[in-house]
């Protein structure tokens, strides 16, 4: 009886798990060192050719595995600072930021698996109320139209409709 709960207790090696060499704790501080360095100077790069103030938006990477047990990073970008405008870019400024690191990392060493986005803002900081529930299902602004080639002619393919009486069913 005592056999089985001793079975129980060992633990069985997988064949498609390698045992993970132990790295140095010196070769470990020299790689998080590099790992940050890396993203706070594809932050900062960004962040400057874009013209956004530095203050406004922090980085912090987290070591993280994959669902396939890869390790790799997940980044933190964390907004301090309130602006309307910093919100609609943020795809645009995240995509920079990526494309950044790919150009600083080309020795992988980050692996990056994904970035979130974290507001951080003071509290001191005067926050406005949510609008009327209402709002949110009356349009703001027109769409925009698509911007024609220069060269290409501006002409109508169709002509214009007029609006008709709708026909009874019984008549078709």
């Amino acid at each position: 009886m005592f056999r089985i709960f001793r079975f129980a207790k060992t633990e069985k090696k997988r064949p498609h798990e390698k045992r993970s060499e132990k790295v140095p704790a010196a070769e470990r501080a020299q790689a998080n060192s590099a790992r940050r360095e890396i993203l706070r100077i594809g932050l900062r790069e960004s962040l400057l050719r874009n013209g956004i103030p530095s203050a406004w938006i922090s980085v912090e990477g987290i070591r993280s595995k994959d669902s396939r047990g890869a390790a790799g990073t997940q980044v933190w970008l964390k907004i301090h600072h309130r602006d309307v405008r910093l919100c609609d870019c943020l795809p645009a400024l995240e995509a920079d930021f990526r494309r950044r690191i790919a150009l600083l990392d080309r020795a992988q060493v980050l692996q990056l698996h994904g970035i979130s986005w974290q507001f951080a803002l003071p509290k001191a900081e005067q926050r406005p109320t949510m609008p009327h529930p209402g709002s949110w299902f009356t349009p703001l602004a027109q769409p925009v139209p698509r911007a024609h080639a220069k060269d290409a002619p501006r002409t109508r393919a169709f002509a214009a409709t007029m609006p008709a009486e709708l026909m009874p069913a019984g008549e078709l």
